[in-house]
């Protein structure tokens, strides 16, 4: 993610073709990260939501924590897309702030609707006490990649209207709704829609309960070929099946396209990180990492991207490394250097992450008013 995002602002624009294969290599695993990231919050959640299904739904402490988290999640989303600093210059000097952006519905948010309907479904279960929980999350995924098919249509058929003629803007879905609800599946800045990448969410949730079911022996060198070779099929040959599965719909006329087709892609890049995990898996097994400032990285996922979107694109407050001293203007050698910079950054950023974080709490107890009665209980208790 970090490497990522700061060679994308940094690789000047000649660099940015086929001819050079390095950036061609970049670019199609650089598309995949994002599914990743997705699949391994839902994988992780649900594992840890599983732990132990004999308690009831509301006293779970995961199912507490789940839902802060999202609320966290949506706040943060929100939040960094917002530019204090143009806000304050329109505020004072006159202008209109435009807030279409601030609406935008992206990466955190996305993962938020995810976790939440990872915790609805998990509720439905514990309600109905019918099935397995896998299958709930597998066929709320697949509902979630069904509906992005038929939005992905959809957007083909209007942006051919407005390119032929026949309207003059897009009609965005649901109509008439509000920019920032638009934006969750069918608007002007819908680069995280819910109904596709909540589905990989599902589907990593739909993983991460077998593999808590499975705990024991996950490891199997049966379990994590069977991954690998499954993902590589997937990739492979689920193009032909979601293609013989619209001809049979079309043909009993209970569709009247092949809406299916369009969403073939996000099949094949769930597949390669199927393979990717049992890759992952494997050298895991072989290799035993210890308890290092890497796997730590990986468990503060969250505040490293909250705070990489303020330092690199200027979330937020409106000043950041783009475009002041990245911006599309370094050669191959220098942006290198410049992402290696940057994750080191971050590394140690994380390394001081307890004192980090403690600060943070306390401007905020400082800040929110629900927070004013707990910092004040932590005072008074350290007086006594």
């Amino acid at each position: 993610m970090l490497e990522g995002h700061c060679t994308g602002e940094a690789l000047a624009d000649q660099y940015r073709t086929a001819e050079y294969p390095l950036f061609d290599m970049w670019y199609r695993f650089h598309g995949l990260t994002s599914v990743l990231f997705f699949t391994i919050s839902g994988l992780i959640f649900a594992y840890l939501l599983t732990q132990d299904n004999s308690i009831p739904f509301w006293k779970n402490e995961r199912v507490k924590k789940g839902f802060k988290r999202v609320g966290e999640l949506i706040f943060w989303g929100y939040a960094i897309q917002l530019d204090l600093k143009t806000l304050y210059n329109k505020w004072f000097n006159g202008g209109y702030y435009i807030l279409d952006w601030a609406y935008a519905f992206h990466v955190l948010q996305c993962i938020g609707a995810g976790i939440l309907f990872l915790l609805l479904l998990y509720g439905l279960y514990k309600w109905i006490k019918l099935g397995r929980l896998e299958w709930y999350y597998f066929l709320g995924g697949m509902l979630l990649f069904a509906a992005q098919a038929w939005f992905n249509r959809y957007i083909q058929w209007d942006k051919e209207a407005v390119e032929s003629g026949l309207q003059a803007s897009f009609h965005y879905l649901p109509s008439n709704a509000p920019a920032f609800i638009q934006n969750m599946f069918y608007g002007e800045f819908s680069q995280f829609a819910i109904t596709r990448y909540s589905g990989y969410v599902l589907l990593g949730g739909m993983m991460g309960v077998i593999f808590r079911k499975n705990e024991y022996r996950i490891f199997d060198n049966k379990i994590i070929f069977g991954l690998i070779l499954l993902g590589f099929a997937m990739h492979q040959w689920i193009a032909k099946v979601i293609v013989k599965i619209d001809g049979i719909l079309v043909y009993w006329n209970l569709t009247d396209a092949k809406y299916h087709e369009t969403n073939i892609s996000a099949f094949k890049d769930f597949g390669l990180i199927i393979m990717f995990i049992g890759l992952l898996m494997l050298l895991d097994k072989k290799v035993k990492f210890k308890d290092n400032l890497f796997l730590k990285m990986g468990r503060n996922t969250f505040p490293i991207y909250v705070v990489h979107v303020i330092v690199l694109v200027g979330g937020l407050f409106g000043i950041g490394l783009k475009p002041h001293l990245l911006h599309h203007n370094l050669g191959p050698w220098a942006t290198v250097l410049t992402s290696l910079a940057f994750i080191l950054s971050f590394a140690l950023m994380t390394y001081f992450i307890e004192p980090l974080d403690k600060a943070y709490s306390t401007i905020l107890s400082y800040l929110l008013p629900w927070k004013w009665n707990q910092r004040k209980s932590k005072e008074q208790k350290i007086e006594i």
